[in-house]
C-alpha cells in the first residue's frame, strides 16, 4: 500500500528543518550581523491583549537574514517549539546517510495523544522515522512529537541538545500531556505518569469520590457566578456543540495527590440538528465533565484547555469508539490473554488502512468491504499483485 501523502525523503527531512521557524537558536561565530528587527507587531499585541496571553516569537529569513522577534529575550513556554529541535537532534545525531530516518516505528491506539492528525491514521501499521518528523514539523503532530522524544531518551535530549548548540536557556521538563478517560484515573495511575516528566489530564468521577465531591465544591460556585473562562462553538456530525470552561487550583496538592495542580469543569451543550445557537438559545442536552491536571497554571490558557479535551473525545471517537461499535469489540467473548490481543490488533490495523485510503467513512467502509470481500485484498497494495 501506498502512502505518498507522508512519504518523506533525506532532503525533505533537512528541507523540513531548514524552513521550520526556530526559537532561541544561537548564531554561530561565522553568522552576519541580522537585519534590524522592527518594533512590536500590533497584531501579535492584539493576539496577546485578546487572549490574555504572553506570546513569544523569534524567526529568520534564511535567505535575507531578516529576523522578525517579539519578546525575543523574555523566558516563554516552548509549547511545540521543542518539535523543531527534536528533529534537528536526530539530524545532527545520525546523519541523512545511513538509512536512520526510513526506520518503521510502530504503536498502537494506547500511545495516541491530543492533535495527532497524521499519526492516529497509521496506528498498527507504523511510521519511518523521516514521516514522524515531517508530521511533527508540518502538522505538529504531538505522538510524532513523543515517539521522536522516545528516540532521544526523553525530555532531557532536548535540553542536551540545546546546550551542545549553544543555548544556554532551553530546556523541555515534560512529554506531551497525556489523557484518560475516568474509568482510568486514580492516584497512582497519576503518580506514573507525573515520574515519568507527562503531563496528564484525566477525567473525574465516582472512581474518586473524595476528590470528586471536593472539586465539585470548588467549581460549581463559579459555575453558578462567574462568565466562563473560556468558551468554544463547533459541529460534530451535524449537530452544534459549545464547550464552556471553568477552573480552580485552590485543590492544588490536595490530600495524597501531590502533583494535582488544577481541576476543570467543561460544560458541553448540544443544540438542535441545523440550528446555529444564540446567547439565549436552550440546549437539548448538558453534560458537566470534570477534569484534573499536573499541568501548572499559566501552562494552558483557556482556548487550549477546551482544544484539549475537544482533541481527547476526537480520538476516543476515531479509535477506540470506531472498535467498540464498529468492529464489535466490545460484544467479543474473547476477553482476555494472547488472542484478545490479537484481535484488537486486527481490528487496529483494518481501521488504519481504511484512514490511509482516506476513506471517509468506517462504517459505509465496512458494509461495503462485507458485501465484496475481495476488495480487502486491494488494501493491502502490491503484496497481493500478481497473486
Amino acid at each position: 500500500m501506498q502512502h505518498s501523502e507522508f512519504r518523506v525523503g533525506r532532503r525533505a527531512v533537512l528541507a523540513a528543518l531548514l524552513a521550520a521557524p526556530v526559537a532561541a537558536c544561537a548564531p554561530s561565530a561565522q553568522s552576519t550581523a541580522p537585519a534590524p528587527v522592527a518594533g512590536p507587531d500590533p497584531a501579535l499585541v492584539e493576539l496577546e491583549r485578546r487572549y490574555d496571553a504572553r506570546l513569544g516569537l523569534f524567526a529568520r529569513n534564511t535567505a535575507t537574514g531578516r529576523t522578525l522577534a517579539h519578546r525575543a529575550d523574555e523566558r516563554v513556554a516552548m509549547c511545540s517549539t521543542f518539535k523543531v529541535y527534536a528533529s534537528a537532534a536526530l539530524l545532527r545525531a545520525h546523519g541523512l546517510a545511513g538509512g536512520y530516518f526510513e526506520r518503521v516505528l510502530r504503536y498502537d491506539a494506547g500511545q495516541l495523544v491530543e492533535n495527532s492528525p497524521i499519526t492516529e491514521t497509521r496506528v498498527g501499521v507504523g511510521m519511518t522515522i523521516g514521516e514522524l518528523c515531517a508530521a511533527a514539523l508540518q502538522h505538529s503532530d504531538n505522538t510524532a512529537a513523543n515517539l521522536l522524544l522516545r528516540e532521544l531518551g526523553g525530555p532531557r535530549g532536548i535540553t542536551d541538545f540545546a546546550r551542545a548548540i549553544g543555548d544556554p536557556v532551553t530546556r523541555l521538563d515534560r512529554w506531551e500531556v497525556v489523557t484518560l478517560d475516568a474509568d482510568q484515573c486514580s492516584r497512582r495511575q497519576a503518580t506514573l505518569i507525573d515520574t515519568a516528566a507527562y503531563g496528564y489530564v484525566l477525567g473525574l468521577k465516582a472512581k474518586q469520590p473524595e476528590l470528586r465531591r471536593e472539586a465539585k465544591r470548588l467549581l460549581e460556585p463559579l459555575a453558578a457566578s462567574q462568565a466562563p473562562e473560556a468558551k468554544m462553538l463547533d459541529r460534530n456530525h451535524g449537530q452544534w456543540i459549545r464547550r464552556r470552561l471553568w477552573r480552580t487550583h485552590e485543590c492544588a496538592g490536595w490530600w495524597d495527590w501531590a502533583h494535582l495542580r488544577q481541576v476543570w469543569l467543561v460544560r458541553t451543550e448540544q443544540f438542535a440538528r441545523q440550528t446555529t445557537p444564540r446567547a439565549d438559545s436552550v440546549p437539548v442536552a448538558v453534560e458537566d465533565h470534570d477534569s484534573l491536571t499536573n499541568l501548572p497554571w499559566k501552562r494552558l490558557q483557556g482556548w487550549g484547555i477546551l482544544r484539549v479535551v475537544r482533541s481527547h473525545w476526537g480520538i476516543e471517537n476515531r479509535s477506540h469508539w470506531v472498535r467498540d461499535c464498529l468492529f464489535g469489540e466490545d460484544a467479543s467473548q474473547v476477553a482476555t490473554g494472547g488472542v484478545a490481543r490479537a484481535m484488537a490488533a486486527l481490528r487496529t490495523a483494518a481501521i488504519s488502512l481504511l484512514r490511509a485510503q482516506q476513506e471517509p467513512s468506517i462504517a459505509r467502509a465496512r458494509r461495503r468491504l462485507q458485501a465484496h470481500p475481495w476488495d480487502c485484498l486491494a488494501l493491502l497494495g502490491p503484496m497481493t499483485e500478481n497473486r
